[in-house]
């Protein structure tokens, strides 16, 4: 009880109701694997409630996948350590995740990748600001593949590891 009055006192605790909630995002996928081509194509419905005090006009996703490619911003921080092993990977070998479909609230959206070349940060554009306490309906379809090279993901033969499959 101490401790907390002189948290309290020197102003390093913050009072409960000042703490805004947590953002909420609530996820549907289909997905299906084709094993003849190693590809996944994969649907999601998300519905995003902006919790938040501010209104937005952009929703950020990963599409992690895209990491593990020739010049990806992640291949290309390895190099300064000599690591090529996903620099070296051919278009058969490397990972992807690319959308097919965006649509924001029944309308196409078009993403954009403000770290371009690099695309595993993605923004959607809202056709209007979402103010706090608002929805909105996202359906992503995309199709995906893991690399030949694990690291936190990976494909031989039948076998198939995926992690960050889906754009989150």
């Amino acid at each position: 009880m101490t401790l907390a009055f002189l948290f309290l006192a020197a102003g390093l605790a913050t009072p409960v109701d000042t703490v805004p909630p947590p953002q909420r995002v609530e996820y549907r996928i289909e997905a299906s694997l084709d094993e003849s081509t190693d590809v996944l194509s994969g649907r999601a419905r998300v519905k995003y409630v902006n919790r938040s005090t501010s209104s937005i006009d952009t929703l950020w996703f990963h599409q992690h996948l895209n990491a593990f490619r020739p010049n990806s911003a992640w291949a290309r921080r390895e190099l300064e350590y000599g690591e090529t092993r996903f620099q070296q990977l051919g278009p058969q070998e490397h990972a992807f995740e690319r959308f097919t479909r965006v649509e924001v609230d029944g309308s196409a959206a078009t993403p954009t990748y403000p770290e371009a070349p690099d695309s595993t940060v993605v923004g959607i554009p809202l056709p209007s600001t979402l103010a706090s306490g608002d929805s909105v309906t996202v359906l992503l379809d995309w199709r995906a593949r893991l690399s030949t090279t694990p690291r936190r993901q990976g494909r031989r033969g039948r076998h198939y590891d995926f992690a960050q499959w889906y754009p989150r």
